[in-house]
């Protein structure tokens, strides 16, 4: 794809990241979304490198503020809307959701303060869950 795009412009370039990589880094991100600051900056990297070939910027280029300008939104953000995105859809009855194998608000043996389950939360995929991360951008 880079190779074919090279002399198109600036506007075309992004289109085609937008609608063919970045699908890709974004499917399905409530299952997998990672919290390891190692994995995001991996992810974010790309993000990045896609940046500088849409705007045919070297490495040795400062583009956080230019990332601002164009608006072009970190996949962490687009990770956290897409989270609140899927919660209403949960709420509103939108999504398909098996009731016996998700509970999406906590009973009473929960404890609500922290946005978690009382002893569950030994493990890491516990602790960064969906259904743990929702409540804390809540």
């Amino acid at each position: 794809m880079i190779r074919y795009l090279k002399k198109a412009k600036p506007k075309t370039r992004a289109i085609t990241y937008k609608t063919v990589c970045r699908p890709i880094l974004e499917f399905v991100t409530h299952t997998w979304s990672p919290h390891k600051v190692k994995h995001i900056k991996h992810i974010e990297g790309i993000n990045r490198i896609a940046f500088r070939w849409v705007f045919n910027l070297k490495k040795r280029d400062h583009i956080f503020d230019l990332m601002l300008s164009y608006e072009w939104d970190t996949l962490e953000e687009r990770r956290k809307i897409a989270d609140a995105k899927m919660y209403y859809r949960m709420l509103s009855g939108n999504a398909a959701l098996d009731t016996d194998r998700f509970m999406l608000h906590f009973s009473k043996e929960y404890d609500t303060c922290h946005g978690a389950t009382k002893g569950t939360r030994s493990t890491n995929v516990a602790k960064f869950s969906y259904r743990h991360r929702i409540h804390r951008y809540l």
